[in-house]
């Protein structure tokens, strides 16, 4: 079995062109790959929960707007704007979810 990290990277890579929500990655670099396992332990450690990181981190390598959430999660230093982030983030999840069959 594949490290969690490549088979993200393999599904965001080989994921079909077209779009119903948001703007998909063609190719996700190493370095934003890594971006996205750290932000997600970032969330972890502020007590995100388990499950949106879970997803969160799958769906940023698929998808720019929720891998941008993400990066603006992580810049954020005042904590109501954080919780704004992922809120959003979660909207957006679901979004995807519902609609992305």
């Amino acid at each position: 079995m594949a490290p969690v990290g490549v088979s993200l990277w393999y599904e965001a890579k080989a994921s079909p062109a077209h779009l119903r929500i948001g703007e998909q990655h063609n190719m996700l670099s190493e370095n934003q790959l890594k971006e996205i396992f750290s932000i997600g332990m970032d969330m972890y450690a502020a007590g995100v929960d388990v499950s949106l990181i879970i997803k969160a981190m799958h769906l940023g390598g698929k998808y720019e707007g929720v891998y941008d959430l993400m990066v603006m999660w992580k810049e954020e230093t005042v904590q109501s704007e954080r919780d704004l982030d992922i809120e959003e983030l979660g909207k957006s999840i679901a979004d995807i979810e519902r609609f992305d069959i």
